[in-house]
């Protein structure tokens, strides 16, 4: 090394020890240090994984500046240093080349693990030589900050415990009078020899009120639920156990029948400088008033559970009440009946969502006029509702389910200038005695609403394993049976079959096309369609396996054909699970190739719903090469908000948006708001169900980048498989 060498490292060193200044916060000199490391040193970024340390009450914390650089669990080979434990010297560890990247890892003593990431060429052995000085001084001045203040907050809480004994004497003197709880002083005969000012003023007695009165003259007290008075309740275990303590909240009826609702506390205490002959005692209460934190515990309670448009139960509330139901030890009948409203949408797209909410809230009326009050009413979805008909059988149910249907049905909603008609489709089934499986019973009372849709809508269904006869456009099929044998390679009843559906680009030919993979079950020669299987999949949790099923077909067809760019979709129950994202994961980095041409389809309201880790799964995938498209776009909250922070290429906008684009003014000032705000964060559009030429005109006009729907083309099979469905057959489609 010569002599100008010697003196550039002897510079640098000089310039990164300088950074650390003199400062006594130690964020400050970490943030000093790392900025100017990064500067000098043409640093990418730069990793402090700080380790905890007991010795000094180090917490382990992991630092990545600057704040935008990807996070370090995008670079699996650095997993070990997160496990590592704090080092007890200083030292140049090791460096790894990556392609065109570099990381150099140092030890620091006492501290954790420094990494240097350098996306240029590496650094040379004299030039890690001499960081090890700046960065080792580094970590002892951190260290020495950090204990420095820990120590100064140890002291700041001495002086304070020492400050507050020096005036506890003092405080004592008054703190009865101070304080905002009652406190009663009642002898052992239940008489009042003291009462504080926050007791007079709750229960409104003047101060100058006699004290040596029985306290049943000031208050008596009530159980929360029953209303029930246990004053002499509480007098008994006083008087046996020498305290009483309720940790439910009580209601204190006052002498004026105000009532309040507190928490009781009552003490026995002796008195002091008693001989062995005489016990004298007293008794001490505090009562704590929480009315207005009661009251609003009960509406947050009841607004948890409860729909704020219909006042009737949500879905959480719902849930729970069907779910204690069937818990419970019960010898009478119950039936539940799912509704779904028909034409709803049209109500909405023409009056709006202030016209579709007065109409829920005029079928909710209508729904509770036929019911009882020990039933259970409930808004489950957007127009959907669900009924249980506690102690009623089928008889009497279906007779409450058609008076239900004619009574909306009848129903002429007026909104403005416009009179709607709407009907109803509802499925009931019966709630058996001993049956368990809320699920189950739901899913028979939807199965049976949904066939009601299907054979007309406005009409009463009931389930199809309670009645004879079977309707023709549907047998009684187990669809969790289906996905459970489908999954098992060797049944050859089930077979689980790839399509794929065209995404073609519209204002750029040159780009190259993309293939949506779709999924079928196939038995006994007819095709089982996604919509009627996947609800049964999603709440068993078996459509975790079907989605890596789905996506490990996939990189095996992209290996042998690696003609376009393949759409994969995976569903919110998967990216929620850890064990499914890691599985996924360990799937795709055995194709590292293939992985360029995979795009992962992810609904817009699974990734709000888990958005933290969201965003690191689609990061650690697009280290692999990986493209992410938004789909169902729109139908979220905030949209745009979120889409910030996802690193997506595509949006495939929500087909409720696209169908009615051609005369549905709204939903085409959606779709350009859409596409705008896309082109500016230079994200392409793909717009779904575009089943005919108005639509590709309409959606080619407004800027969109891809379409995809029957008008351009039909789904195919992605390859000839063993049960013989020939690509394109016409009756694969019904």
């Amino acid at each position: 090394m010569n002599a100008n060498s010697a003196h550039r490292l002897i510079m640098l060193q000089h310039e990164l020890l300088m950074a650390l200044g003199n400062a006594s916060d130690p964020n400050e000199v970490l943030e000093r240090f790392t900025m100017r490391s990064i500067k000098t040193l043409n640093l990418r970024c730069l990793y402090l994984l700080q380790k905890q340390n007991q010795d000094i009450g180090l917490e382990a914390k992991n630092y990545c500046i600057p704040l935008q650089a990807p996070n370090i669990d995008c670079y699996p080979h650095l997993d070990e240093y997160r496990d590592k434990v704090v080092p007890s010297n200083t030292q140049f560890i090791e460096s790894i080349q990556r392609g065109s990247q570099y990381w150099y890892c140092f030890a620091l003593k006492g501290l954790g693990y420094m990494i240097l990431e350098r996306a240029v060429k590496p650094f040379d052995t004299d030039l890690i030589n001499a960081l090890s000085i700046p960065i080792g001084r580094f970590a002892q001045s951190y260290l020495g900050r950090m204990q420095f203040l820990l120590n100064e907050q140890n002291r700041e809480k001495i002086k304070i415990i020492y400050e507050r004994l020096q005036v506890e004497k003092s405080k004592l003197q008054h703190i009865l009078n101070a304080i905002n709880d009652t406190v009663l002083v009642l002898d052992q005969n239940g008489m009042v020899f003291f009462i504080n000012p926050a007791g007079c003023r709750l229960l409104s007695v003047d101060e100058s009120y006699p004290n040596d009165t029985h306290f049943t003259h000031y208050f008596k007290i009530l159980d929360s639920r029953s209303l029930q008075d246990i004053t002499r309740d509480i007098a008994t275990v006083c008087e046996s156990e020498g305290e009483w303590f309720y940790e439910k909240p009580v209601v204190l009826k006052t002498h004026q029948d105000r009532q309040l609702v507190v928490r009781l506390n009552v003490q026995r205490m002796e008195e002091i400088g008693q001989t062995q002959d005489v016990h004298n005692y007293y008794f001490v209460c505090t009562l704590h008033d929480i009315t207005e934190a009661h009251e609003l515990e009960q509406e947050l309670k009841w607004r948890a559970t409860h729909d704020s448009l219909t006042l009737v139960y949500n879905r959480r509330g719902f849930e729970d009440k069907i779910n204690n139901l069937v818990q419970s030890s019960r010898d009478n009948p119950a039936v539940l009946i799912c509704m779904d409203l028909d034409r709803f949408k049209h109500v909405n797209d023409i009056g709006g969502h202030p016209a579709g909410d007065a109409l829920l809230q005029q079928v909710t009326v209508l729904m509770q006029k036929e019911i009882r009050q020990s039933d259970i009413l409930a808004r489950v979805g957007g127009d959907e509702f669900c009924l249980v008909l506690q102690h009623c059988n089928m008889d009497s149910a279906l007779k409450v389910a058609e008076k239900i249907r004619r009574d909306i049905d009848q129903l002429r909603f007026k909104w403005e200038d416009n009179i709607f008609t709407i009907g109803i489709s509802l499925g009931v089934t019966e709630i058996k005695t001993g049956e368990t499986d809320a699920d189950a019973i739901f899913l028979r009372a939807d199965e049976a609403c949904l066939l009601s849709k299907e054979n007309g809508r406005n009409q009463v269904t009931q389930s199809i394993d309670e009645v004879d006869k079977v309707s023709p456009q549907r047998s009684n099929i187990n669809y969790l049976h289906c996905v459970n044998k489908a999954l098992l390679s060797h049944d050859s009843e089930y077979q689980m079959v790839l399509y794929q559906q065209d995404i073609l680009p519209v204002l750029n030919p040159m780009v190259k096309a993309h293939q949506e993979v779709l999924l079928r079950i196939c038995h006994q020669g007819k095709l089982i369609l996604p919509n009627a299987f996947l609800p049964a999949a999603e709440r068993s949790g078996k459509i975790c396996d079907i989605d890596l099923w789905v996506l490990a077909h996939t990189l095996k067809y992209l290996k042998k054909h690696k003609t376009c760019m393949l759409n994969v979709n995976i569903s919110g129950v998967t990216l929620s699970s850890g064990h499914a994202r890691s599985s996924i994961f360990k799937l795709i980095s055995e194709y590292p190739a293939e992985a360029r041409l995979l795009c992962l389809e992810i609904t817009e309201t699974s990734a709000i719903t888990n958005l933290a880790k969201c965003i690191a799964f689609m990061n650690k995938l697009k280290y692999l090469g990986v493209h992410f498209a938004l789909d169902d776009f729109g139908t979220g909250v905030s949209s745009f908000s979120y889409l910030k922070s996802l690193p997506v290429s595509y949006l495939k906008i929500d087909g409720s948006f696209i169908r009615d684009i051609c005369y549905n003014e709204i939903d085409e000032i959606m779709v350009k708001s859409i596409i705008s705000a896309a082109k500016a964060m230079k994200i392409s559009t793909v717009a779904e169900y575009v089943n005919d030429a108005d639509i590709l005109a309409k959606v080619s006009a407004l800027g969109i980048d891809y379409v995809q729907g029957y008008c351009v083309s039909e789904p195919q099979v992605l390859e000839i498989d063993k049960i013989g469905l020939v690509s394109g057959s016409g009756n694969l489609f019904n």
